[in-house]
């Protein structure tokens, strides 16, 4: 070989071993041997990570949030960096030798301490608490101190008896498709109920529309993960799926529905003078000072809800703008908003569902949502709508618990 192809081998094998180092670490492909949880104790909350073949628990965690930070910002998505701000500490942040960690924002670094990290244990019929697994759509959602968040915690672990373990925020700028996929698949095999909870506006292309401008906060990456994450634990009709606002919306759109995209400009207000006003105190998802609205809605007497509390007409408390306009294929709507007595054709056209159901060939509940949010209900309301909000939360975990698999000697289900 001449020394001109020799430099000319040697520079192409510098150009290839340069180019890989370049490639980010979300995109090398990774070998997913089953979950572990990150026990945040500055947060208290319990993350659900993969388990990276050949990867240490601490890296896959500074990876994943070293993805999360670096995550798409445009027109249509929100800014994960910017999100990430309730979440990370801002102080800069070394690692072992001392370098500056990339990116912005981090958490403090003893969080990342071998305690804080375990293999998820395994689950059945014969434990006290049913775990449950709930989908972050904020990073408030990760941590017990986000005053929203507290609610759910308090709610449906210390009052209904479930064990609650967080499916992180931004999963999917770290895991490829078919990487999520794997994580999604060992979600529900290990948990049988999964929560989806409040959050942003949905990507309207998801349910066939384009966005007029009145759905805002989008982010359609994560919606699309959202959605695949909730098909896939309804498609075998052995788990128990719950929503709240944004998850009641998301199960929808994930099951052939589609939404209304303000109500506002879809309700006669002729017929419905108070408008929005009885859902939320606020235009838009991104107005300030957001609160919520209480408003009565009736309860299908076939429902969970009236078995449950013994009532046609209930009180809740809302804050949304969006309403689900079409009723997916299998799926019942146990709540809507009552129709008002001057009027005699308003509801036929335009009805606000409340409240979804699905069951399956045995009768069993599969999947319930509501558009309202007992886990503000139990804290905010009087006396009798937080009873009627924690008989809801406990019902949820206890319908769940037909879904554990039988009592068996150790082992993980993975």
């Amino acid at each position: 070989m001449s020394l001109t192809r020799l430099r000319d081998s040697r520079r192409i094998v510098f150009s290839i071993a340069i180019a890989i180092m370049l490639v980010p670490l979300s995109v090398l492909s990774k070998e997913i041997e089953g979950l572990q949880v990150w026990k945040l104790r500055g947060k208290g909350t319990q993350l659900l990570l993969p388990v990276i073949k050949g990867e240490a628990p601490a890296v896959t965690a500074r990876n994943y949030l070293e993805a999360f930070n670096h995550g798409p910002s445009n027109d249509e998505t929100s800014n994960y960096s910017e999100m990430l701000k309730d979440f990370t500490d801002s102080k800069t942040q070394v690692d072992s030798q001392q370098k500056p960690i990339k990116g912005k924002f981090w958490l403090e670094s003893e969080e990342f301490g071998s305690d804080h990290f375990s293999v998820l244990p395994h689950f059945d019929a014969g434990g006290i608490r049913v775990p449950m697994a709930v989908v972050a759509n904020r990073p408030g959602h990760m941590s017990t101190h986000d005053p929203f968040f507290k609610n759910v915690h308090q709610g449906f672990t210390e009052k209904g008896g479930a064990d609650v373990y967080i499916v992180p925020l931004g999963l999917e700028t770290y895991l490829t498709e078919s990487e999520l996929t794997k994580y999604h698949e060992l979600v529900s095999s290990n948990f049988p109920a999964l929560l989806s909870l409040g959050g942003a506006d949905l990507d309207p292309t998801l349910y066939g529309e384009t966005n007029k401008g009145l759905s805002t906060g989008v982010n359609a990456q994560r919606d699309q993960t959202e959605i695949k994450l909730i098909r896939t634990y309804t498609k075998t009709e052995n788990h128990a799926f719950y929503g709240i606002c944004r998850g009641h919306q998301a199960f929808a759109v994930a099951m052939g529905g589609a939404l209304i995209q303000h109500l506002i400009d879809e309700l006669d207000t002729s017929k419905d003078p108070e408008g929005i006003g009885k859902h939320r105190r606020g235009k838009y998802a991104t107005d300030e000072g957001i609160q919520s609205a209480w408003h009565d809605v009736e309860l299908l007497e076939t429902s969970p809800l009236y078995q449950l509390l013994g009532k046609k007409v209930l009180k809740v408390n809302s804050r949304h703008h969006q309403a689900v306009k079409r009723i997916p294929h299998g799926t019942r709507a146990i709540a809507s908003e009552p129709v008002p007595k001057d009027s005699t054709d308003f509801g036929h056209t335009i009805v606000d569902v409340e409240a979804l159901d699905r069951t399956n060939q045995e009768g069993q509940t599969v999947a319930l949502t509501v558009q309202f949010h007992p886990e503000d209900m139990h804290v905010d309301g009087t006396s009798e709508d937080a009873e009627h909000a924690r008989k809801i939360m406990r019902w949820m975990v206890d319908n769940a618990r037909q879904f554990l698999p039988k009592q068996k000697q150790g082992g993980c289900l993975y």
